[in-house]
């Protein structure tokens, strides 16, 4: 279980740090290989459904984030 979590963790940490590459080149298609080389620095195999997969959880954070500025910003 332990292995499970710490799996998920650091797949959360790189997708944080593809949000701030797409905050950096406002390109989703180039962050995918900020997404490629994260999961490689942390000695996590890569493939395509997994790249997918970060890809999808930094859409989410992004969404997130927006729509918490907007509210910010409206309020």
């Amino acid at each position: 279980m332990k292995n499970t979590e710490a799996r998920e963790a650091i797949l959360n940490n790189v997708a944080a740090e593809a949000v701030q590459a797409y905050e950096f080149n406002c390109s989703w298609g180039q962050t995918k290989q900020s997404i490629v080389e994260g999961l490689i620095n942390n000695g996590i195999s890569v493939n395509k459904p997994l790249v997918l997969h970060v890809l999808n959880l930094a859409k989410v954070k992004w969404q997130s984030l927006s729509q918490k500025t907007r509210a910010e910003i409206c309020a």
